[in-house]
């Protein structure tokens, strides 16, 4: 079964099994450019519309009021692109997802279309939370979250980057960085590949990277440990990393 055949026949299966009893019509429409619409109404209210459009299905759902709900596209492989509304069409929130779980940083909204706080969170002790101010600036005493300090694109060779930890700290605290490339999207396997580590005692940590034989989109991916040395037995908090850079 192809790509687009699977992910239609994923979609009109969610719908017939959250339907209980109430029968969903469904509709078929050809637009233009090639376009096909597929219309499910229940009780004469459409709550959901599949386009495919250049190859790529666009899922919509909908309120009872016929407001957008939900606007989910499909990428690549198994990736969407999701965007939820409220019921008055104001963006709430937006992310990526692989299988349908949450990858990389979940955005979310206030009613004025301001951003109000950026999540990264792969399980409650690995995240990063940036909170914003209403004038757009970071909220530094509620986040926590890691900046990367790198330029953005940079040529073959070895370079030096610096991590700010921007969270609470304690003096004397070891703070260990932990980075691999091979780390997948979703941080499932971060604790079984090989990383390289770095460690400083203050809220400044320098890495080093060596980029000689790469080319192209580079992920730089890892986890900080905030280490009390003089407390081992307490729970150590992590914090994630995610950035890309591009060797040229």
């Amino acid at each position: 079964m192809k790509f687009i055949e699977k992910i239609i026949f994923l979609l009109i299966f969610i719908i017939i099994l959250g339907c209980n009893k109430n029968k969903i019509i469904k509709e078929k429409h050809l637009l233009k450019n090639d376009t096909v619409e597929y219309i499910y109404k229940q009780n004469n209210i459409i709550i959901r519309t599949i386009k495919i459009f250049d190859g790529k299905p666009i899922s919509i759902s909908f309120f009872e009021n016929n407001a957008i709900k939900q606007r989910k596209i499909f990428l690549e492989k198994d990736k969407q692109y999701i965007i939820n509304y409220d019921g008055d069409g104001v963006i709430k929130s937006t992310y990526y997802a692989v299988n349908e779980k949450k990858i990389g940083w979940e955005k979310k909204y206030r009613n004025d279309g301001s951003l109000e706080e950026e999540m990264f969170i792969i399980n409650e002790e690995g995240k990063q939370v940036k909170y914003y101010k209403e004038n757009g600036l970071i909220d530094r005493n509620k986040s926590f979250y890691a900046e990367v300090l790198i330029e953005d694109t940079l040529n073959r060779g070895k370079h030096i980057g610096k991590i700010i930890y921007n969270a609470p700290y304690k003096e004397g605290n070891f703070l260990l960085l932990l980075l691999s490339k091979n780390i997948k999207q979703d941080f499932s396997n971060m604790l079984e590949v090989q990383k390289d580590t770095f460690g400083s005692y203050s809220t400044e940590i320098y890495f080093e990277l060596d980029t000689k034989n790469i080319e192209g989109s580079y992920p730089l991916r890892g986890y900080i440990m905030n280490i009390d040395e003089t407390d081992p037995k307490e729970n150590v908090p992590i914090m994630i990393i995610d950035h890309t850079i591009f060797i040229k």
